[in-house]
């Protein structure tokens, strides 16, 4: 049980810590950041597999902060 927990908080901490970067380095340039994560993990309600990905903010050159992420295999 303690495993389980341990595991989702450290799943949890890494999708917030990679929408946080995305966001803030969205923030400094309007490209998408690419990402290697090596472990499967959950986005919302949405379980995404090890491997590339790519992020980056839907509207560039607006204030809001919403993100697209796209599977690179």
């Amino acid at each position: 049980m303690k495993k389980k927990i341990r595991k989702a908080f450290m799943m949890m901490s890494l999708t917030a810590t990679l929408l946080l970067v995305a966001v803030v380095s969205g923030k400094a340039q309007s490209n998408a950041l690419r990402l290697t994560i090596p472990f499967d993990f959950t986005v919302g309600d949405r379980r995404l597999p090890a491997g590339e990905y790519i992020v980056g903010r839907i509207q560039p050159n607006s204030d809001e902060n919403f993100l697209w992420i796209k599977f690179n295999g």
